[in-house]
């Protein structure tokens, strides 16, 4: 049976949520910097996605928030209150803020009810937050459970209301569904999405997976190197990457050498309007959904992969492979010869000084 999850009235503090606020931040781990002079803003309930590559930092900054790593310098303020700074220094415990590991991190000798019940005071571990708390996340009745008898998805959530139980202002969750299998990943993904928007609790989530960034996030972060290279919302990013890396980062897509003048760049598919590059040779960003096929000899059909309310089909062209997106039907099969074009209703492609 689908379990859901129910937001309580006021759960997600006396105060509301606040603002993260990250300035100049460098933590290092050895000889290099993790984080090297990383800057950010999270607004007062929004959920941001951290989204990079493994090993650019995005854990160590999850924790610099939480107060488990102090950083060499920089400043951190929640709301109003500068918790990490030269001559600031606020203890975990005080901070005010949940966190979800990416192994959920319960203690296995420990009921569910016990589990959630660790970060109270005591005068905070009575059954009643408990009971509101477990109710949220969708296991009411299961106080008694141990997390070796409980599913993937159940110890995830129990994690979860361990992370809720005290009314946090902020919530940091570290890879939360990389855990659990693709259709439990999704089902889970969504249902955090509903309660996060719910509670409107202040929100950063580490993630590899772009779709769950894309889905979750009302702004996605990538990072890089210890950086944040760009902020913006899910579609601002995949329509605008800020520079050519994070254009190959983020979403599928392919770069066609080209030459630019007037607005337009002549590709190997034809004239592209293109925005974001002065004249002369480009680097043209085309995305699946950019492509259409025509009738034509120019590429060769090498594999189809059909999605069920899509299809997505390669084509070979000119000694590289070239995706189109298309309906659940592409109309055509492997082997086949065809042409390629770029779909004028799609408006501009962005278009990169060539390399």
């Amino acid at each position: 049976m689908r379990l859901a999850f129910h937001a309580m009235s006021g759960a997600s503090s006396g105060n509301g949520p606040v603002s993260v606020l990250i300035e100049g931040l460098r933590c290092s781990y050895g000889a290099g910097p993790v984080l090297d002079g990383l800057g950010l803003e999270v607004a007062p309930g929004e959920s941001l996605a951290l989204l990079g590559p493994s090993g650019c930092g995005k854990t160590t900054l999850l924790r610099a928030i939480a107060g488990l790593e102090r950083p060499e310098r920089g400043a951190i303020r929640l709301g109003s209150v500068e918790v990490t700074g030269p001559d600031a220094w606020i203890p975990p415990e005080r901070r005010r803020v949940g966190m979800v590991f990416q192994d959920w991190a319960l203690f296995p000798h420990m009921t569910v009810a016990a589990n959630v019940s660790y970060g109270l005071n005591r005068n905070g571990r009575g059954g009643e937050r408990v009971a509101e708390t477990l109710a949220m996340v969708g296991l009411s009745g299961m106080e008694d459970r141990m997390p070796g008898t409980l599913s993937g998805g159940e110890r995830q959530r129990v994690a979860l209301a361990r992370a809720l139980a005290p009314r946090p202002q902020v919530l940091l969750l570290d890879e939360p569904f990389s855990s659990l299998d693709t259709a439990l990943r999704v089902e889970i993904r969504t249902d955090m999405h509903r309660l996060l928007v719910k509670l409107g609790i202040t929100s950063v989530f580490v993630t590899h997976d772009q779709e769950a960034a894309f889905v979750v996030g009302d702004r996605v972060a990538v990072m890089a190197e210890g950086r944040i290279v760009q902020v913006d919302t899910p579609h601002g990013l995949y329509a605008r990457p800020a520079d050519r890396w994070v254009a190959q980062f983020v979403g599928e897509g392919s770069l066609l050498p080209g030459r630019a003048a007037a607005g337009v760049a002549a590709t190997l598919i034809g004239t592209v309007p293109v925005t974001g590059a002065k004249a002369g040779p480009v680097d043209v960003l085309v995305r699946p959904e950019d492509l259409a096929m025509v009738p034509g000899n120019a590429g060769t059909v090498e594999l189809i992969e059909f999605y069920g309310h899509d299809a997505m089909v390669f084509v070979a062209l000119n000694g590289g492979i070239l995706k189109v997106r298309t309906g659940p039907d592409p109309g055509v099969g492997r082997g086949q010869r065809v042409g390629i074009e770029f779909s004028v209703a799609r408006g501009r492609a962005r278009a990169f000084p060539a390399a």
